[in-house]
């Protein structure tokens, strides 16, 4: 989708606290070892990562850290229901999910309200990278909020958000995970990417997998 964007777009979305969003340009890739292992090691007492002898912290200074985004500020309600505003309309009364949000992107991707278009490639970016989950639907309550003058934006806690969406899966994968008749796989959603952004974490990890390996 950055490919598309023209030069107003960017100076656009640079003036929210998503502007790190414009620097990808290809498709993320994923290190599945590393994530997988932090995922069963996580302790929830703790809120860290049991490496070796030791619990590795995770906590909401690595989200401001490893992306930029605020830990202060008004809540997000990322569940609020909402019904109306522009944002909204534009999808009727269907549940909203990742595809029409791409689809309704390319149909205005030339128009001349260039913040209409910005406020949907917002929208795409929080629920694509910072708020994902299994079914690819849209956080209803993300709307009203990103719908407001791009501006506001910079006022709410995003970091908070994207913090406790993590821990809270983590919370349940390990659960899940610890149940005699867990499956294999144990699925966590969120910006898990994160995991792998937090220099110390990531590399205290790696080095715990690789002594292991011999």
């Amino acid at each position: 989708m950055n490919n598309i964007l023209t030069d107003e777009h960017k100076a656009c979305i640079k003036g929210t606290p998503f502007g790190w969003l414009l620097t990808v340009d290809r498709e993320l890739q994923m290190r599945m070892m590393p994530v997988k292992k932090l995922c069963f090691r996580f302790i929830e007492k703790d809120c860290g990562f049991k490496i070796g002898s030791e619990v590795v912290s995770f906590t909401l200074l690595d989200v401001c850290v490893g992306l930029g985004l605020r830990i202060c500020g008004q809540k997000v309600d990322i569940e609020k229901e909402t019904s109306d505003g522009n944002l909204r309309s534009l999808f009727g009364s269907n549940r909203v999910n990742i595809t029409m949000l791409y689809d309704e992107l390319l149909k205005h991707v030339n128009d001349s309200v260039v913040v209409d278009f910005c406020k949907l490639y917002i929208l795409l970016g929080l629920c694509e990278f910072f708020l994902p989950n299994t079914k690819d639907i849209v956080h209803s309550g993300l709307f009203s909020v990103v719908d407001n003058n791009l501006g506001d934006l910079c006022k709410y806690n995003w970091g908070a958000v994207v913090y406790q969406y993590l821990v809270r899966s983590l919370c349940e994968g390990v659960a899940s995970a610890q149940k005699v008749s867990a499956p294999s796989d144990v699925y966590i959603v969120g910006c898990t990417y994160l995991l792998q952004v937090n220099s110390i974490l990531s590399s205290k990890v790696l080095f715990y997998i690789v002594r292991n390996s011999f």
